[in-house]
């Protein structure tokens, strides 16, 4: 059973925008997702779609095989199952303090004030957000922000988590926090879905990734499968990642033995090099 479908959707905004055009995939439990693609390919309105945000012009999405409804109740139901992290956090933040923040939708769900107290503290204490947790969101930085952003919907435990954008603009200390807890979480049962320009962070990651150009999905695979492909990157206005494009270059000049499994990172690259040094001496 698949835990998020998307069968045949189409979406155009108000000034004719064709956002999507009959896309469909399904990812699976636990399943960590890259979407990948230039701006206004489609990524992001994928995402709202997939949260209930935005309504398919055509087509249909289902959560566990089950049509999502959009009634004001189901919808609810469904946000506090699949929680969506905004590339821009003010667009997510609004309440005056970081507590009050993460506690707003468990309020919503007029849970006990004691088991609030207890959800938020286990959450401020996970996301190391504990130092400001008092301090006026406008006050917080980008990356605070991005922290506070990701406990907002952790604290409501979801089973799939949709992160737009995860790192954009952030500094490299909560670049690599960011991406310790996106690689922590899908070992705690929670599915993961990320649009991302980081197409390094995409190789390293992910289990499958979904490719979009202008409204369309143009494949979806292995990041093995989908970065080897020369000709789908630069049909998606895509660059290949570094280490793939040297691993190929090192290959076909005999540095490398064929048939090598692709490399995800340089370590693994720069093994592959020693051997090879090693084995001619």
């Amino acid at each position: 059973m698949s835990i998020l479908s998307i069968e045949h959707i189409s979406y155009s905004y108000e000034d004719g925008t064709k956002a999507l055009k009959d896309v469909s995939f399904s990812v699976e439990p636990g399943e960590k997702t890259a979407f990948i693609g230039a701006n206004g390919s489609g990524k992001s309105t994928t995402f709202l779609c997939l949260n209930g945000i935005l309504k398919p012009q055509a087509g249909r999405i289902l959560y566990k095989d089950k049509p999502i409804s959009y009634s004001k109740k189901e919808l609810l139901s469904l946000r506090s199952k699949v929680g969506i992290v905004f590339q821009e956090p003010d667009n997510q933040l609004f309440a005056a303090s970081v507590v009050q923040e993460i506690s707003f939708g468990l309020f919503n769900m007029k849970l006990p004030r004691c088991e609030i107290e207890k959800k938020v503290e286990a959450i401020v204490d996970y996301m190391g957000i504990t130092p400001f947790a008092q301090k006026p969101v406008h006050l917080l930085s980008g990356g605070q922000k991005k922290q506070v952003a990701l406990a907002d919907i952790l604290v409501m435990e979801p089973e799939v988590l949709l992160m737009d954008e995860p790192v954009s603009a952030l500094d490299p200390v909560h670049t690599v926090m960011l991406h310790e807890k996106i690689t922590e979480l899908p070992k705690e049962g929670i599915t993961i879905i990320v649009s991302t320009h980081d197409l390094d962070f995409a190789l390293q990651w992910a289990d499958k990734i979904v490719v979009f150009h202008q409204g369309l999905i143009l494949k979806s695979g292995s990041p093995e499968e989908i970065f080897m492909d020369k000709e789908l990157l630069v049909q998606a206005e895509l660059i290949q990642p570094k280490v793939i494009e040297l691993y190929t270059e090192l290959t076909e000049r005999g540095v490398l033995r064929e048939n090598l499994p692709v490399p995800k990172d340089f370590q693994i690259l720069k093994n592959y090099m020693i051997e090879a040094y090693y084995a001619k001496i």
